[in-house]
């Protein structure tokens, strides 16, 4: 089959499984949901410890990964809310009336819709709690993820309406209550909040801290500018993760966590391409091609 011929991204992982008999495909399936921090420590090249030698074979396989792991970042509900990490998860919807009009509404009940059948399905427990100028959670904790749990909270999407302001500190105190409960919290703003940034980063420096719960920010088509910055800057105080999604420039969603660490990899993949070239042509002096003999 020929790349030409490939119809879905998952294709792609199938047809790159398929090459090789030694039991790589099912090591690749068992990593391919991982955060990319984790895949890389598996698939980067610091990971492979490859020589250039190994590089200079293997380029267009690890180069590969690269592309095809961005290209699957970007579908379904990836791409509206970035990869879902953790198996008990809160997520904290933003319901204000700014990210509401507009038409604004159905665009996000939809979007939810997809995030649950796309990534919730796989997970023990969940708990829903659509926030605005007070949180509203679907129900008092957590709960399993069955039939039952995920159609009652597909009806409770679709029922979903406005609720005035945008406290986020609020949500986030009645959530970090119960945060023996979680092992991940999804943060989604389409707005900033009603707090200024630096006192909702102050409490969220000070609640999280020797917790081990990340935060997973997302920009979900956020209107202003300032407000995508200030959610990124509210994912590094808690040491999480940040996802941008626009869907009027959809440039922006390279900034996210995960799609941003695999630039990073591949830039320097195509840095030791450039090193090569340099050795080939024999610009590069002896002993700086020693040092870079390895690619880490």
């Amino acid at each position: 089959m020929e790349y030409s011929q490939i119809t879905s991204v998952k294709q792609h992982y199938d047809q790159w499984a398929v090459r090789d008999n030694t039991g790589e495909r099912k090591i690749y399936e068992n990593h391919v949901h991982k955060i990319t921090d984790d895949w890389l420590k598996v698939y980067g090249l610091e990971a492979q410890k490859l020589t250039l030698a190994d590089f200079a074979r293997e380029k267009e396989r690890c180069i590969g990964n690269y592309h095809r792991r961005t290209e699957w970042l970007l579908t379904g509900s990836r791409k509206l809310f970035g990869l879902v990490h953790g198996q008990n998860i809160a997520i904290l919807i933003d319901m204000s009336d700014n990210n509401c009009s507009c038409g604004r509404l159905v665009t996000l009940q939809d979007s939810l819709l997809k995030l649950i059948d796309e990534q919730l399905t796989s997970r023990e427990g969940f708990y829903i709690m659509p926030f605005g100028t007070y949180p509203r959670p679907q129900f008092r904790n957590i709960r399993s993820v069955n039939h039952r749990s995920l159609d009652d909270t597909r009806q409770f999407v679709k029922q979903l309406q406005p609720l005035g302001g945008c406290n986020l500190i609020g949500a986030l105190k009645l959530v970090l209550k119960k945060r023996k409960q979680f092992d991940s919290i999804i943060i989604i703003l389409g707005g900033s909040p009603d707090q200024p940034l630096e006192r909702v980063s102050d409490y969220i420096s000070q609640a999280v801290v020797g917790l081990e719960l990340p935060l997973h920010v997302v920009a979900f088509d956020c209107i202003q500018d300032e407000c995508c910055d200030m959610l990124q800057q509210i994912a590094e105080v808690s040491k999480g993760r940040y996802h941008c999604y626009s869907s009027r420039h959809e440039e922006e969603i390279f900034v996210s966590t995960d799609i941003a660490l695999l630039k990073q990899e591949l830039d320097r993949g195509v840095e030791v391409m450039m090193s090569m070239k340099s050795m080939q042509a024999g610009l590069l002096s002896d002993a700086l091609e020693e040092n870079i003999n390895k690619v880490y």
